[in-house]
């Protein structure tokens, strides 16, 4: 690392430590702290230099991962994971709701304006930016998605229905009822164009 790049990791990590004192007191949320850390070096291609070093260095230059960690946090500090974050803060557009069950892997590719409440993230889940997941209006329920799921940029999710695992929502998408494992969805109404990697054309 050169003077520069040392000087922001060293500095990311002073403002880290009393957060790194919570994480370090559970064994529980640091394992699925890491798990996240591990997916997040792998999606941004980085070289891994072990998960502490990685986690302090992404956060520093990933700001919407910040959100993410201090969720993690406040599931089991839930007065001290709200303090912490003043000493790092996160992204205030992007929102994950406290409810939110999410698993570890979590991937918050451009996070901006985006806005999580669903009922369950399951493992190795993408979403970018301008995306909301959320009740689709009268109370009705939150989405699930499954595995490996990927939200594109601006789509919208909404209503108690179910991503299925490798599921793809394609960017502006608006998508209300349930999308079957490994497909591809696009448009408003949403509709299938690829199944099994297939092209097809079918409505949901």
């Amino acid at each position: 690392m050169n003077v520069a790049i040392k000087i922001k990791y060293y500095l990311t990590y002073i403002r880290l430590l009393p957060s790194l004192i919570l994480l370090y007191s559970s064994s529980e949320c640091k394992n699925i702290v890491f798990r996240d850390v591990q997916r997040w070096v792998h999606m941004e291609h980085m070289e891994s230099h072990g998960d502490l070093q990685d986690l302090v260095w992404i956060l520093a230059i990933k700001k919407e991962t910040r959100n993410i960690y201090y969720c993690r946090l406040k599931k089991w500090y839930p007065i001290a994971g709200r303090i912490v974050k003043v000493f790092l803060p996160e992204l205030d557009s992007f929102y994950i709701n406290e409810s939110v069950d999410f698993k570890a892997g979590l991937w918050p590719a451009h996070a901006f304006s985006t806005i999580v409440w669903a009922k369950c993230i399951e493992e190795n889940v993408s979403i970018y930016q301008q995306v909301t997941i959320g009740d689709g209006g009268g109370g009705g329920g939150a989405p699930t998605l499954h595995k490996g799921v990927t939200v594109c940029c601006g789509a919208k999710v909404l209503g108690p229905i179910e991503i299925g695992e490798n599921s793809t929502i394609g960017a502006g998408a608006v998508v209300t009822k349930s999308v079957p494992k490994n497909c591809v969805v696009v448009g408003n109404p949403a509709m299938i164009i690829r199944r099994d990697g297939v092209k097809v054309k079918e409505k949901l």
